[in-house]
């Protein structure tokens, strides 16, 4: 639940206004480490192929013909300090709602800097807690995370691995018996995929099969 510090907002709460709040478009734009997307809102700076700032974005090219299925994601992302977040919402759907763009009812993680960790939550498009996630210990917050993630929506079920590959023991699996989340998932209801980016550099994503 949002919560509001006297005066002032809190990072937390300016992550969650990042997700619920929109102020126009930009056209597609391209990148070579980063796909073909639209600026939802919010300012960011492209230097050497990198974005940096505070924003929302949504990749212009679907992910997939049909919600009903599973696709990879890689990314490479630095959590500028404390509180600051990276959110990656896939299997959403583009729309536009009292003048806002934004992608919804897809399925979202969002990953928050504490300290030098990592903190992971599954959220709505709305910013509002669905599940938190086990401590993801193997990422080193002050340092750019590469993060593989592989997200089948049919169960649903996601899988996070460190590195550029979905190789090895993931960080984080759903359907591991011993992973015990605080909430459930639902599944994605669209085809599109974007990130939303508090005090951070998006360095690279792109999507696999």
């Amino acid at each position: 639940m949002m919560r509001f510090a006297p005066l002032r907002l809190s990072l937390t709460s300016l992550a969650l206004g990042l997700l619920l709040w929109g102020c126009g478009e930009n056209t597609a734009k391209k990148n070579t480490s980063i796909p073909p997307y639209e600026v939802h809102m919010g300012e960011l700076k492209e230097d050497n192929q990198t974005l940096t700032g505070t924003y929302r974005l949504g990749f212009t090219d679907p992910i997939a013909s049909a919600p009903t299925t599973k696709r990879e994601f890689f990314l490479q992302f630095e959590l500028m300090g404390e509180g600051s977040t990276t959110t990656v919402s896939t299997f959403g759907t583009p729309k536009v709602v009292k003048g806002e763009k934004k992608l919804r009812g897809g399925l979202n993680l969002l990953f928050t800097r504490q300290g030098n960790t990592v903190r992971g939550q599954f959220v709505t498009c709305c910013g509002d807690k669905l599940a938190d996630m086990p401590p993801l210990v193997d990422f080193d917050a002050r340092k750019p995370i590469s993060m593989f993630v592989v997200v089948d929506n049919e169960i649903p079920r996601v899988q996070i691995f460190k590195g550029t590959t979905a190789s090895g023991t993931p960080v984080l699996d759903t359907e591991d018996p011993h992973v015990a989340l605080t909430g459930e998932l639902y599944k994605g209801e669209g085809t599109y995929w974007g990130v939303s980016i508090l005090h951070g550099t998006l360095y690279e994503a792109r999507v696999g099969s």
